[in-house]
């Protein structure tokens, strides 16, 4: 069964993020703001045009990671599986 529209802080959206609320949309207006102002007060030529507030880059490039990981193991199932049957 899938479960939609559950608020950011419910206890089921916690627990499959490893125990973290997920954030809401106030959270990631917040994050934009946040990577604004940094963009604004520094050196334009040492800012990287990929700036992102550090939490949602670390969640960002973990949610990707898994995605890879459950991919990967995907492939290698189904190519156990074409292997198994040609012999």
């Amino acid at each position: 069964m899938l479960i939609r529209q559950l608020p950011p802080d419910s206890a089921l959206v916690t627990a499959l993020n490893d125990g973290q609320p997920m954030w809401s949309s106030t959270e990631h207006l917040l994050a934009d703001l946040w990577t604004l102002l940094v963009r604004v007060n520094s050196d334009q030529k040492k800012t990287p045009d990929n700036l992102d507030h550090p939490i949602r880059a670390a969640a960002t490039a973990k949610a990707v990671a898994e995605s890879k990981k459950k991919l990967k193991e995907l492939f290698l199932a189904r190519k156990k599986e074409v292997t198994n049957w040609q012999l």
